[in-house]
């Protein structure tokens, strides 16, 4: 399978997810993963910081979708008013009792609460960014050390294995992705540990890299 067709494949596996939260998953649901999320923040980082980036979360989404009326445009657009309803001759009780608008606004709420979701957990990556980066930039140097040492000693890198280091990479690089789409709590411990597989599958892959 070829690079493109292995990205197409996540995306579409990622567009997936997605569809499956924006259809099924309740709001309520995501209400809690939401709160007992908050409350890992604050017994992993401590208050002052899993504040900062609460704080940081909800001025995002405020700023860029509650100020600028996306929030209630989006509301107004799928779900009618009482005087909407009542001026449709013949259709006033069109979905009232079958829960249909109800329906509607708990999907409604579950996709806004899924954005800030998304912002709080793009927030939390970048708290833990600066030291995995450094860890991956150590991963990397070494496993170039490694290859120099395998060409000095005239040892031949491993092709099978630099193949396979790819095909994790990047199912490693759509993590952050399903990690910001889940709609469960995740403990914020997960972060470090995705930036430890891959300085490992960096170190692997620089290690094995073919010669040109």
């Amino acid at each position: 399978m070829g690079g493109s067709s292995k990205f197409l494949v996540w995306v579409m596996i990622l567009f997936v997810q997605a569809l499956f939260i924006l259809i099924l998953v309740p709001a309520t649901l995501i209400q809690d993963s939401v709160n007992r999320e908050e409350r890992y923040l604050t017994e992993y980082f401590g208050d002052a910081a899993s504040k900062r980036i609460k704080g940081k979360a909800k001025r995002t989404y405020r700023e860029n979708f509650v100020n600028t009326g996306a929030v209630d445009e989006l509301y107004d657009l799928f779900l009618p008013t009482d005087e909407a309803l009542a001026g449709s001759k013949g259709l006033e009780k069109l979905g009232v009792n079958e829960g249909l608008w109800d329906t509607v606004r708990d999907r409604l709420n579950a996709f806004w609460l899924m954005v800030y979701f998304f912002f709080l957990r793009m927030y939390t990556i970048m708290i833990w960014w600066p030291l995995m980066l450094i860890f991956i930039s150590a991963a990397a140097y070494d496993g170039f050390v490694i290859r120099k040492i395998k060409l000095l000693g005239f040892e031949s890198t491993a092709a099978p294995v630099f193949g396979l280091a790819m095909h994790v990479f990047v199912f490693l690089m759509f993590m952050p992705f399903f990690y910001a789409l889940s709609p469960v709590a995740i403990n914020p411990l997960a972060v470090p540990l995705w930036g430890i597989a891959t300085a490992f599958v960096i170190k692997t892959k620089a290690a094995n890299l073919q010669r040109f």
